[in-house]
Protein backbone atom coordinates (compact mmCIF):
# COMPACT_ATOMS: atom_id res chain seq x y z
CA UNK A 1 0.00 0.00 0.00
CA UNK A 2 1.76 3.22 -1.28
CA UNK A 3 -0.12 6.28 0.20
CA UNK A 4 1.91 9.04 -1.48
CA UNK A 5 -0.44 9.41 -4.37
CA UNK A 6 -3.26 10.60 -1.51
CA UNK A 7 -1.07 13.63 -0.97
CA UNK A 8 -0.23 16.56 -3.59
CA UNK A 9 3.07 17.04 -4.24
CA UNK A 10 5.21 20.75 -3.27
CA UNK A 11 5.58 22.53 -6.29
CA UNK A 12 9.64 22.10 -7.76
CA UNK A 13 11.94 24.72 -5.82
CA UNK A 14 15.75 25.21 -5.99
CA UNK A 15 17.19 23.50 -3.05
CA UNK A 16 18.65 26.54 -1.54
CA UNK A 17 14.96 28.35 -1.05
CA UNK A 18 13.87 24.69 0.73
CA UNK A 19 14.78 23.40 4.17
CA UNK A 20 14.13 19.64 5.44
CA UNK A 21 13.76 19.91 9.20
CA UNK A 22 12.59 16.72 9.92
CA UNK A 23 15.45 14.64 12.54
CA UNK A 24 18.28 12.94 11.51
CA UNK A 25 17.38 9.95 13.51
CA UNK A 26 13.90 9.20 15.26
CA UNK A 27 13.42 6.26 17.95
CA UNK A 28 10.09 5.00 17.49
CA UNK A 29 7.94 3.33 20.30
CA UNK A 30 5.48 0.85 18.89
CA UNK A 31 2.50 1.57 21.67
CA UNK A 32 -1.33 1.63 21.91
CA UNK A 33 -2.02 -1.28 19.66
CA UNK A 34 -5.80 -0.66 20.60
CA UNK A 35 -5.73 2.88 19.13
CA UNK A 36 -7.07 3.10 15.37
CA UNK A 37 -6.21 6.25 13.23
CA UNK A 38 -6.57 9.29 12.82
CA UNK A 39 -6.37 9.68 16.73
CA UNK A 40 -9.22 13.05 17.00
CA UNK A 41 -8.77 13.01 20.96
CA UNK A 42 -8.66 15.27 23.36
CA UNK A 43 -4.96 15.30 24.41
CA UNK A 44 -2.72 17.25 21.38
CA UNK A 45 0.16 14.65 22.15
CA UNK A 46 -2.16 12.49 19.67
CA UNK A 47 -2.26 14.67 16.91
CA UNK A 48 0.51 15.90 15.03
CA UNK A 49 -0.13 19.78 14.27
CA UNK A 50 -0.50 19.47 10.31
CA UNK A 51 -1.07 22.83 7.91
CA UNK A 52 -0.67 26.16 8.07
CA UNK A 53 2.51 27.32 10.24
CA UNK A 54 3.46 23.83 11.49
CA UNK A 55 6.31 21.61 10.34
CA UNK A 56 4.00 18.97 8.90
CA UNK A 57 1.98 20.19 5.33
CA UNK A 58 0.04 17.30 5.30
CA UNK A 59 -1.12 13.97 6.81
CA UNK A 60 -3.25 11.06 5.98
CA UNK A 61 -3.54 7.49 8.52
CA UNK A 62 -5.25 4.34 7.12
CA UNK A 63 -6.71 2.61 9.72
CA UNK A 64 -6.92 -1.05 8.17
CA UNK A 65 -9.56 -3.40 6.41
CA UNK A 66 -11.38 -4.78 9.44
CA UNK A 67 -15.03 -3.49 10.41
CA UNK A 68 -14.73 -5.39 13.70
CA UNK A 69 -12.04 -3.90 14.76
CA UNK A 70 -9.62 -5.93 17.17
CA UNK A 71 -5.85 -4.74 17.98
CA UNK A 72 -2.99 -6.83 16.74
CA UNK A 73 -0.80 -9.16 19.45
CA UNK A 74 2.39 -7.82 17.73
CA UNK A 75 3.40 -6.58 14.07
CA UNK A 76 5.23 -9.30 12.45
CA UNK A 77 6.21 -6.20 9.88
CA UNK A 78 6.32 -2.28 9.96
CA UNK A 79 8.22 -0.84 7.24
CA UNK A 80 9.46 2.76 6.90
CA UNK A 81 9.41 4.89 3.93
CA UNK A 82 11.89 8.39 3.81
CA UNK A 83 9.91 10.13 0.99
CA UNK A 84 11.32 13.47 -1.08
CA UNK A 85 9.89 16.05 -1.53
CA UNK A 86 7.87 15.02 -4.27
CA UNK A 87 7.16 11.99 -2.09
CA UNK A 88 9.28 9.55 -3.85
CA UNK A 89 11.18 6.87 -2.11
CA UNK A 90 14.61 7.81 -1.10
CA UNK A 91 15.14 5.23 1.41
CA UNK A 92 13.23 2.05 2.70
CA UNK A 93 13.89 0.57 6.47
CA UNK A 94 12.22 -3.09 7.43
CA UNK A 95 11.40 -4.07 11.09
CA UNK A 96 10.12 -7.54 11.91
CA UNK A 97 9.05 -9.02 15.32
CA UNK A 98 7.79 -6.19 17.41
CA UNK A 99 5.71 -6.50 20.62
CA UNK A 100 4.07 -3.14 22.27
CA UNK A 101 6.40 -1.48 23.98
CA UNK A 102 9.03 -2.39 21.57
CA UNK A 103 11.53 0.72 20.47
CA UNK A 104 13.20 1.09 17.07
CA UNK A 105 15.23 3.22 14.81
CA UNK A 106 14.75 5.01 11.58
CA UNK A 107 18.03 6.43 10.09
CA UNK A 108 17.42 9.69 7.73
CA UNK A 109 19.53 9.39 4.76
CA UNK A 110 20.84 13.03 5.99
CA UNK A 111 22.81 11.09 8.46
CA UNK A 112 25.02 9.79 5.99
CA UNK A 113 25.56 12.00 2.90
CA UNK A 114 24.96 15.33 2.18
CA UNK A 115 22.41 16.16 0.31
CA UNK A 116 22.84 18.13 -2.95
CA UNK A 117 19.88 17.58 -4.65
CA UNK A 118 16.05 18.27 -4.69
CA UNK A 119 15.76 14.65 -5.34
CA UNK A 120 17.06 13.43 -2.03
CA UNK A 121 16.23 16.24 0.14
CA UNK A 122 13.81 14.38 3.06
CA UNK A 123 10.12 15.52 2.63
CA UNK A 124 8.37 13.07 4.36
CA UNK A 125 7.72 9.68 5.50
CA UNK A 126 5.19 6.85 4.85
CA UNK A 127 5.46 3.84 7.19
CA UNK A 128 3.08 0.54 7.20
CA UNK A 129 2.55 -2.06 10.02
CA UNK A 130 1.11 -5.09 10.04
CA UNK A 131 -0.24 -7.79 12.48
CA UNK A 132 -2.31 -10.23 13.00
CA UNK A 133 -5.05 -10.07 15.70
CA UNK A 134 -6.34 -12.73 18.41
CA UNK A 135 -8.27 -14.43 15.87
CA UNK A 136 -5.29 -14.46 13.06
CA UNK A 137 -6.81 -12.12 10.98
CA UNK A 138 -4.61 -9.72 9.28
CA UNK A 139 -4.83 -5.97 11.04
CA UNK A 140 -2.79 -3.09 9.00
CA UNK A 141 -2.67 0.54 9.48
CA UNK A 142 -0.53 2.48 7.37
CA UNK A 143 -0.09 6.39 7.41
CA UNK A 144 2.14 9.42 5.29
CA UNK A 145 3.17 13.23 6.41
CA UNK A 146 4.34 15.33 4.24
CA UNK A 147 6.66 18.10 5.55
CA UNK A 148 6.40 21.64 4.85
CA UNK A 149 9.49 21.90 3.01
CA UNK A 150 8.82 25.60 2.63
CA UNK A 151 8.78 26.27 6.55
CA UNK A 152 12.09 26.08 8.69
CA UNK A 153 10.56 27.98 11.50
CA UNK A 154 9.06 24.85 12.99
CA UNK A 155 10.57 21.31 14.03
CA UNK A 156 8.07 19.23 12.08
CA UNK A 157 7.63 16.48 15.13
CA UNK A 158 8.30 16.98 19.20
CA UNK A 159 9.20 14.00 21.31
CA UNK A 160 5.74 12.55 22.54
CA UNK A 161 4.03 12.87 18.86
CA UNK A 162 1.99 9.86 18.15
CA UNK A 163 0.31 8.34 15.12
CA UNK A 164 -1.70 5.43 15.62
CA UNK A 165 0.54 2.87 16.99
CA UNK A 166 3.41 4.79 16.65
CA UNK A 167 4.93 6.98 19.01
CA UNK A 168 7.82 9.79 18.69
CA UNK A 169 9.77 8.75 21.51
CA UNK A 170 13.11 10.15 20.48
CA UNK A 171 14.36 12.97 17.89
CA UNK A 172 17.83 13.90 17.03
CA UNK A 173 18.15 17.23 15.22
CA UNK A 174 18.26 18.04 11.80
CA UNK A 175 21.31 18.96 9.95
CA UNK A 176 21.85 22.53 9.80
CA UNK A 177 22.65 23.40 6.57
CA UNK A 178 19.47 21.76 5.66
CA UNK A 179 17.44 23.70 8.70
CA UNK A 180 19.54 26.47 10.04
CA UNK A 181 17.18 27.58 12.59
CA UNK A 182 17.15 23.92 14.78
CA UNK A 183 19.82 21.30 13.35
CA UNK A 184 23.34 20.78 14.26
CA UNK A 185 26.43 19.67 12.83
CA UNK A 186 26.54 20.51 9.00
CA UNK A 187 28.79 17.29 8.48
CA UNK A 188 26.73 13.49 8.01
CA UNK A 189 28.00 11.33 10.10
CA UNK A 190 29.03 9.15 7.25
CA UNK A 191 30.89 11.73 5.23
CA UNK A 192 34.80 12.45 6.15
CA UNK A 193 35.34 15.91 7.51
Amino acid sequence: LFLAKTLIPCASAQLSEMCACSPSRITFLLSNLSKQCPPNESNPKFDLKVGGNWGVEDMVCIPGRSSNYKPPLNITEAVLFELNTDLLVISQQRYTDLMEGDVFEFVSVTENERVTTLDRMPGGFQMKLDGFDEDGNEVTQAWIVQLNSDLCTKEPFTEGDQIGWITFSELSPPKSYLCPAFGTTDIPTGVPS
